[in-house]
């Protein structure tokens, strides 16, 4: 997947969060041979969102994709200097962000944190956090 590409799907989940409110997570993987499969999830509870990441897992162990590109919305905390134990869903000073993982079959990957507020129903997005720094599977990041 090229910077285009991630790029433009970033943008579109932006648009997405702003008209609808919302966004569900959704994968794209890229074919070794070109072309691409899409997945969107709507998953409400933890069974769920295994069963979900199994069906990630098991899809990457085809070795049919060389990437793959994960986008959903989340909860995010940041307290540098102090151990988190609670889940941030759970948080009082938890914030609303947009996540792209992206990640090679190599191992190497991306993570795009795009924080927002919402004001009403206006959204307001905050400095985007970029990290190049993503080791490891797929599933073993999310």
């Amino acid at each position: 997947m090229d910077e285009k590409f991630i790029n433009n799907i970033k943008e579109t989940a932006k648009q997405i969060i702003e008209e609808a409110g919302s966004h569900k997570p959704q994968v794209f993987f890229e074919g070794r041979k070109g072309g691409f499969d899409t997945l969107v999830f709507d998953f409400s509870n933890e069974l769920e969102k295994n069963i979900a990441l199994m069906t990630i897992r098991s899809k990457l162990e085809t070795g049919k994709y060389k990437s793959v590109l994960f986008i959903m919305e989340a909860w995010m905390i940041s307290r540098p200097n102090e151990e988190i134990n609670e889940r941030p869903s759970q948080a009082k000073d938890k914030k609303e962000i947009l996540s792209l993982v992206y990640k090679e079959d190599d191992g190497n990957g991306k993570g795009i944190v795009l924080p927002f507020k919402r004001e009403g129903k206006k959204i307001i997005w905050k400095k985007e956090i970029i990290s190049d720094k993503i080791k490891g599977k797929f599933w073993e990041v999310w």
